[in-house]
Parts: C-alpha cells; structure tokens; sequence
C-alpha cells in the first residue's frame, strides 16, 4: 500500500480463520515457542457478543458447577452445559497468531463432585474474563 510520500507500507497479513476460544484455564502449552501476548480483561457485555459471534468451549464436566453460577449471575453470558467425562480431556488449544482464549477466574472454591454453589456464593463471587491473543 502507497502512503502519501509514495513509500509502500508493508500491511501485517491477517489470518481468515483466526480462532476465539473459551476455558477456565491458561497453560503455557497454549503457545507456540515464543510469542507476544495481548491480555485484555473484558467486560460482561463483551464476552457475551464474542461468545455470540462464536467461540470454541474448551472444558469438562467439572466446571458445570462455575457455569452455572454465571448463568445465575450472568443471564447474558451463554455458555452451553455440556456433559463432558472428567476422565475426557477438552479439545487442546493450540494459540497462532491471531488467536485468542478467553479465560474464567473466579474466587469460588472448587466443589466436590455432584455440589452446587449457593445463591449468596454466586452472588458474592467475583469473576473476571480475560482475553489472551497471540499478536
């Protein structure tokens, strides 16, 4: 591309299936050698229309209890509860350039199988979502 002093300006090439993903964990393995990371913490709204745009849910059945307390908290926030085996790891990601994971942490406590969490731990909980990508 031509700029105004008629030096051509090399445009960073952008991937057409960049991919958005979901967990409720970050691990080093996510990223290819080294890389530079974006890390964006998003508001409830935000994770709402990217999860709406579609995203690839990366966890097992261990988290339905955190699900289901942000779909308590977070009526917005559509995330499917899937029954997956605790003994089936979820789909690995693998992050390139471009990519992203959006990652739940929370202050509640992990629960033993088959436990919910109570309406007063949902509601004094605090979450927080964040957007890693590979730049």
């Amino acid at each position: 591309m031509e700029n105004e002093t008629g030096v051509f300006r090399k445009t960073p090439n952008k991937r057409l299936d960049m991919k958005t993903y979901f967990s409720f964990s970050l691990e080093d393995s996510m990223f290819l050698g080294s890389c530079n990371i974006n890390r964006q913490v998003l508001s409830v709204e935000e994770v709402a229309k990217i999860i709406n745009n579609g995203v690839e849910f990366c966890y097992n059945s261990h988290y339905l209890p955190l699900i289901k307390a942000i779909h308590s908290r977070f009526g917005k926030i559509n995330i499917p509860l899937k029954e997956v085996p605790l003994n089936q790891f979820p789909n690995k990601i693998i992050l390139a350039p471009g990519d992203s994971v959006i990652v739940v942490s929370s202050n509640l406590p992990c629960l033993p199988r088959g436990l919910e969490y109570n309406e007063k731990q949902t509601e004094s909980a605090t979450f927080t979502f964040t957007m890693y990508t590979v730049v």
